[in-house]
């Protein structure tokens, strides 16, 4: 029996083609209460910390200063021009991206937040364009327009724009850069050397290396201007990875002689130390007799501004971005939580005694033979000694000491044979 594969005919005999499908209406997206649109620019929700991040440095710079003029050099969809424009109340925002395309969706975001004066002019707060970036940034140099905070928020290495945003940045403002460079830190040596004047070597803590990288990049390039730049915050997130840093631009003289300078490691024992210029050639071996491998020029200074960040945190608690100190954790909502954990731990890391980098407590344990200590035991086994210590905020898994490795290795195991004996004595 032979089966018909045609289509069943409909009543009125024609046939029914496929219709096009109708474009769907984008919904929109909220952020901090605001409601926008992203079309086809390339938007992460992930990264909304380090947009909170930056609004709070921004409205702690207008209440300082009086004023606040930014510009958002690759601004997507306009997110961040929006943020600066309603919560940190922004004098006046320019938001540019160089893809054309993005325009009427910028426009349109921005419209609803800080809508024109009048139909026929533009508004006074606001200005779009979608230009090259650092076109942009030299044209303002060359017109003497110059910005309290410059954004620069663009993929890979953001390098090629660390020049045309200092020479377009008010003395004394903010400048926000960006990388998405992991291979540069650990993998890709002579890149790093090329963007950040930094060669890397693959070190335990690689992710505070890119931070410092970047710092590095921008102290010296605006070095070469006769200028100082100090990080206010350093920022990084996993998704990307993303490192995102927070620089103002200082008065003084430079101080590359003590923040700019090297890292040495040593492969057998673990131990690694910050080294000036100066003592370049006195350390290249380490205290187990073996060679340490340098990482360098780089920033070893402090990531983040204690001072800066505690007004920033006070600002937080006044949105309500962040729980009060106590509060239950579990009962925040994400944003919230997220924000207040991040700006937390970048205090403790601010304290000044706390040397670069931080010890995985899975190298402590693989290096003493014991199981993984738990952190918070082996960070109040090491207080109890008199050390300083604080969380990390680029590696949960991990402390941020004055310790040395050996130090850690010792502690860890005393509560280790201590937790053992009690055991024992139970049973």
């Amino acid at each position: 029996m032979l089966v018909s594969t045609a289509l069943p005919v409909p009543p009125d005999g024609l046939s029914r083609l496929p219709q096009p499908q109708q474009p769907t209406k984008e919904l929109p997206k909220m952020e901090r209460g605001l409601s926008f649109t992203t079309g086809n620019a390339f938007y992460r929700r992930e990264s909304a910390v380090g947009r909170d991040l930056s609004v709070l440095a921004a409205i702690a710079y207008k209440r300082e200063h009086g004023q606040l003029r930014a510009l958002d050099a690759l601004c997507g969809c306009g997110v961040r021009a929006m943020r600066y424009l309603v919560q940190a109340s922004a004098d006046f925002v320019w938001a540019n991206d160089a893809c054309d395309h993005l325009r009427p969706g910028i426009l349109d975001n921005l419209r609803a937040v800080a809508p024109p004066s009048c139909s026929s002019c533009p508004t006074e707060r606001w200005k779009v364009s979608t230009q090259d970036a650092n076109k942009l940034l030299l044209g303002c140099y060359l017109a003497d327009d110059y910005y309290d905070l410059i954004d620069v928020d663009s993929h890979g290495s953001n390098s090629v724009f660390f020049g045309s945003a200092l020479a377009a940045l008010k003395r004394g403002g903010l400048v926000y850069v960006t990388s998405t460079d992991g291979f540069s830190c650990s993998k890709r040596p002579y890149n790093a050397l090329a963007s950040y004047g930094t060669f890397t070597r693959r070190l335990p803590f690689i992710n505070e290396i890119g931070l410092r990288m970047v710092i590095a990049g921008v102290v010296r390039e605006a070095a070469t201007r006769n200028l100082r730049m100090r990080p206010l915050f350093s920022h990084y997130s996993a998704h990307g990875p993303v490192f995102r840093i927070m620089l103002r631009m200082e008065h003084g003289e430079l101080d590359l002689r003590t923040n700019y300078g090297f890292i040495a490691h040593c492969s057998e024992c673990g131990a690694f130390q910050s080294v000036s210029w100066d003592e370049l050639g006195q350390t290249s071996a380490c205290s187990c007799s073996k060679k340490n491998t340098y990482t360098g020029p780089i920033w070893i200074g402090p990531l983040h501004n204690i001072a800066y960040l505690q007004t920033m945190s006070r600002v937080a608690k006044e949105l309500n971005w962040i729980a009060s100190p106590g509060f239950d954790m579990k009962k925040l909502d994400p944003e919230t939580s997220k924000l207040t954990e991040v700006l937390d731990v970048m205090l403790e890391e601010s304290n000044p005694a706390l040397p670069c980098g931080y010890i995985g407590l899975h190298e402590i344990a693989s290096r003493g033979k014991i199981p993984t200590p738990r952190r918070d035991t082996l960070t109040r086994g090491l207080q109890k000694e008199g050390y300083v210590v604080s969380r990390s905020q680029i590696e949960p898994n991990s402390l941020k000491t004055n310790a040395s490795v050996a130090e850690c290795i010792h502690v860890a195991q005393q509560l280790f044979a201590l937790q053992h004996d009690k055991l024992s004595i139970q049973s």
